[in-house]
């Protein structure tokens, strides 16, 4: 799938564990960080499963996986095993809809400009998750997300532009790349994909609107994923020419404060 949740363990642990207690079951008297643990790898399987699917609610699960996995790194097991317990509500009611569908008992079907009929692309979302509308501060929040993620930018590109001399003089490759190509050698062309899902956002309109935010929040999810792992970053932020980089730390801000917005964007 296009968005992976991290967590600890392998298959063999999963294999010593058959024919025991169910991991849900025995999270009761565990520390959180246990139990935030356990509790991630038995509802695995089902986001993966949940994100395969072309349910418009997947974008909620989406959100969900994003806002567990920033609660776990920042140690707030709590809060992140209630969110997960609101993701397997969430999935819950996928499966639903989608046996109701099968089924042939969905909602009735409404007549098209073009004479055939089309079954409402909205369904009902489950409890515990607002009606699927576009907050009517979404324009303001968005705004101000933009401004963050611009601002990140402009920071990243001055530091880099400081650096440029020192790598320059670089024996390595890699290094000599990014003093020559600035920010777009280390954004592995994730920069310019999000460039154009926010210009998207922008001018989109209806439900449109929707699927817009929806790829701005893959955009920024494997951008954010891309700005953890590369070597590229890390090599900038830790360089020994004494110049005061912070790749990772103004690229991530920024990407929080316009996935942020783009989460809150839905109703």
């Amino acid at each position: 799938p296009r968005f992976e949740v991290a967590v600890d363990g392998t298959d063999d642990n999963r294999a010593s564990n058959e024919g025991q207690t169910s991991p849900v079951a025995s999270t009761s008297s565990a520390d959180p960080a246990t139990a935030f643990t356990v509790r991630l790898k038995a509802v695995k399987p089902q986001i993966d499963a949940a994100l395969q699917s072309k349910s418009p609610l997947v974008v909620h699960v989406k959100t969900l996986v994003g806002e567990i996995a920033v609660a776990g790194k920042a140690s707030q097991f709590e809060a992140a095993i209630g969110k997960i317990d609101l993701l397997e509500k969430l999935i819950k009611k996928m499966g639903e809809e989608t046996s109701t569908t099968s089924s042939g008992s969905a909602t009735p079907s409404k007549p098209a400009a073009s004479g055939k009929s089309e079954t409402p692309s909205e369904p009902t979302a489950p409890s515990g998750v607002e009606p699927w509308t576009l907050s009517p501060q979404f324009d303001a929040i968005w705004k101000q997300g933009k401004s963050a993620w611009e601002g990140a930018l402009k920071n990243v590109n001055g530091q880099l532009e400081k650096l440029r001399g020192s790598l320059l003089q670089a024996n390595d490759s890699d290094l000599k790349s990014i003093a020559e190509f600035g920010l777009n050698a280390i954004t592995a062309n994730h920069k310019v994909p999000l460039q154009v899902a926010i210009m998207e956002v922008d001018r989109a309109a209806g439900p449109g609107k929707i699927k817009a935010i929806d790829k701005a929040q893959d955009a920024v999810i494997a951008f954010r994923d891309h700005i953890e792992r590369d070597e590229r970053v890390e090599a900038c932020d830790n360089n020994p020419f004494g110049v005061t980089v912070t790749l990772r730390s103004e690229l991530s801000r920024g990407l929080d404060k316009l996935g942020r917005a783009l989460d809150e964007a839905l109703l």
